[in-house]
């Protein structure tokens, strides 16, 4: 057992070491790695006579500062990192705050080393924290102009297989954001929530499995259509706004200045 001081790139570098081949079994795309790493490395010896590399256990533990994972989310950027990690031969978890998309919070990863069929989920994720209407558009969740002004508290989840597929589930408490669609508006203060389903294949957006939003007068459950990585098309079963109840579609702006349809 030793005390370490290192880099993020270097602590890569070692679980990618082909001895170890952590890495290797299901590529990460991780970008521009940075950040340092204080902590302990653990190595145990079994006393055999005809010791095996594969007989070592080996584990690391400790602190990350300034960390940077450039794409691990989903494709997003996990940044701004001060966090706590234990990486053994079997797994990695990562958890205290940091930004993912841009959207700063409590978060918590988890890799699986370990071999799988195609359904072994490899890589979750979760954040915990507050966004904009700008923030949650830059990190994918655009609202095409559905919401306004405040901060929306945000969980979000993640969950990657090996085979590619991958969802994001996002739950939204809306009481702090002002909201307006179709002659329905919520002014800021008002309570309101959002939940979807994000579906992804090689952390690209497929579309949106299911929608559900309710607040004061408003109900909405739906599903959302994808034009390249935009929400185009939300077709909605039902609509309740105000006194408006119904069925149908609503045509989101494919570029800044169309109107909503």
């Amino acid at each position: 057992s030793a005390d370490v001081s290192s880099t993020v790139p270097v602590l890569l570098t070692l679980l990618k070491h082909p001895r170890l081949h952590l890495l290797d079994r299901k590529p990460i795309p991780i970008q521009n790695p940075a950040g340092t790493l204080a902590g302990n490395l653990r190595v145990t010896l079994p006393l055999n006579s005809d010791l095996k590399f594969e007989d070592v256990d080996i584990r690391a533990k400790g602190k990350l500062s300034g960390l940077r994972l450039g794409g691990l989310v989903a494709g997003r950027d996990l940044d701004r990192g001060d966090v706590t990690v234990d990486v053994t031969q079997q797994g990695m978890h990562v958890a205290g705050q940091a930004a993912v998309g841009g959207i700063l919070g409590a978060v918590a990863v988890d890799l699986d080393f370990r071999d799988g069929g195609p359904a072994q989920v490899i890589r979750q994720a979760s954040l915990s924290g507050r966004a904009t209407a700008w923030q949650l558009a830059a990190a994918g969740l655009d609202a095409g102009g559905l919401a306004g002004a405040g901060q929306a508290a945000v969980k979000a989840a993640y969950s990657a297989r090996r085979d590619g597929q991958a969802t994001v589930e996002v739950q939204a408490d809306l009481r702090d954001v002002a909201l307006s669609v179709a002659g329905w508006t919520k002014a800021a203060g008002q309570p309101a929530t959002a939940n979807a389903q994000l579906v992804l294949r090689d952390d690209r957006l497929l579309g949106i499995r299911s929608l559900d939003a309710r607040g004061p007068g408003m109900e909405v459950r739906g599903r959302a259509e994808m034009v390249g990585d935009r929400p185009r098309r939300l077709v909605l079963d039902p609509i309740h706004l105000g006194p408006t109840r119904a069925r149908g579609e609503i045509r989101l702006p494919g570029s800044p200045g169309e109107p909503i349809r």
